[in-house]
């Protein structure tokens, strides 16, 4: 592939030794394949700019292609899930029934966790009303918000009010004192395509998202609608729920792919809405995003990697039957059906979206 460089007139190193990071990963460590493909991606767009960036785009396809024909049995190939086999049709046929039985279980579990931390409120909330505290972080603490972190510590207060003294000083440069409503939708309602539905067959806050949809593609603007929606959905994240995320990635191109809203959101999901995810659904994912998707999977705690599921065909139509209301599925039928391009959506969006707060500032 050294030729590839000069050939798209740009210097040989600078796709050089992205490339070469990536093949060697793939080879030696495939579990590192994707963190160092996000390393590459980074080093081009910081020394080389955006048309090395593009280019390294297509020498990932190029080299997704070269791995996905290797032989069955290669040591590279070896761990990768046949996702494209044929299934028998006892596969078929037990598919939705497993699905829906390891849907079943996950919320089994997410109950037994929440009751394992109601052991310790009491402790928890001794320690809290120690805190100088103004009006708005005294609403955001809750006793549901208290039980969320213990629910992540194990029941530990100690431990959970660590992390909610650093969910405090996040908020305070992100949430409190800062408008409520999006600046950016309040001129144009298509410029983010991220909003709720109200909630489902589960009463969990169904929330959609695609990026294609999506007028404005920089992060920062993207990031802060995403917090007002959930600061929003409930009660300035006071309020009991759960998400369910369905996100569209009908095509998703270049553009919609932006490492920097990922490594941002994860984090700040993890350490400041704990416990707020339901189920993420990946929807029409295109054959290279279930590639990368299968290499990050290992990386992924085993309780988060239990919540996402990416479906397509008659599972995707079963999940919308069982667990939306019949509007919010006939919603994303709807859409679903539609090109995926900055503004359209649905006629029945309007009816269905629900507003974010305007009460001025979440303070």
């Amino acid at each position: 592939m050294s030729h590839l460089a000069p050939a798209l007139g740009l210097g040989s190193s600078v796709l050089s030794l992205p490339l070469a990071l990536p093949l060697l990963a793939l080879t030696i460590a495939p579990s590192l394949a994707l963190p160092v493909l996000g390393l590459s991606a980074a080093l081009l767009l910081a020394h080389g700019g955006v048309v090395p960036l593009v280019a390294f785009a297509v020498c990932v396809v190029l080299l997704y292609r070269w791995f996905v024909r290797l032989p069955p049995g290669s040591p590279v190939q070896a761990d990768v899930p046949t996702a494209d086999a044929e299934p028998t049709g006892a596969s078929i046929s037990s598919a939705p029934a497993a699905a829906a039985e390891a849907a079943d279980e996950l919320e089994q579990f997410i109950a037994a966790r929440e009751a394992k931390a109601q052991s310790g409120l009491g402790a928890l909330r001794s320690r809290v009303e120690a805190l100088a505290l103004t009006p708005a972080q005294q609403a955001f603490l809750s006793d549901h918000t208290l039980l969320r972190y213990l629910c992540v510590t194990e029941g530990d207060a100690a431990k959970a009010l660590v992390k909610i003294q650093d969910t405090l000083a996040w908020r305070t440069q992100h949430i409190d004192n800062r408008p409520s409503a999006c600046r950016a939708c309040e001129a144009d309602p298509d410029s983010h395509c991220f909003f709720a539905l109200g909630p489902d067959a589960r009463g969990w806050e169904l929330m959609y998202a695609c990026p294609a949809r999506s007028r404005r593609k920089d992060p920062d603007g993207g990031l802060a609608h995403m917090y007002m929606v959930f600061e929003s959905a409930f009660a300035r994240n006071s309020a009991p729920g759960k998400i369910a995320w369905l996100i569209d990635l009908k095509n998703l191109g270049l553009r919609d792919i932006d490492p920097r809203t990922a490594t941002t959101a994860v984090p700040v999901f993890a350490n400041h809405y704990p416990e707020r995810l339901g189920q993420v659904c990946l929807l029409d994912a295109p054959a290279v995003f279930k590639f990368i998707y299968s290499r990050i999977t290992p990386l992924v705690d085993p309780l988060t990697a239990r919540k996402v599921r990416m479906l397509r065909g008659e599972e995707q139509a079963q999940y919308l039957a069982r667990y939306l209301t019949p509007a919010q599925a006939g919603f994303m039928r709807e859409a679903l059906q539609m090109k995926a391009t900055p503004g359209s959506l649905p006629a029945c969006t309007a009816a269905l979206r629900r507003p974010l707060l305007d009460e001025g500032a979440f303070s």
